[in-house]
């Protein structure tokens, strides 16, 4: 189950960085900054809740 959820969290992760780089805006670049530093657990906490 823990590997479902981080292999949900990695193809959601690549998602929003594909959308911040089709958007060219500085204020998506800073959220994807700011995911980079979120750590795995939090992402799994995240992915809890959709489930």
């Amino acid at each position: 189950m823990t590997r479902i959820l981080y292999t949900r969290s990695a193809y959601r992760i690549t998602d929003y960085h594909q959308a911040d780089f089709h958007s060219h805006q500085s204020n998506a670049y800073k959220k994807r900054k700011s995911l980079n530093r979120t750590s795995w657990s939090q992402l799994l906490v995240i992915e809890k809740a959709y489930i």
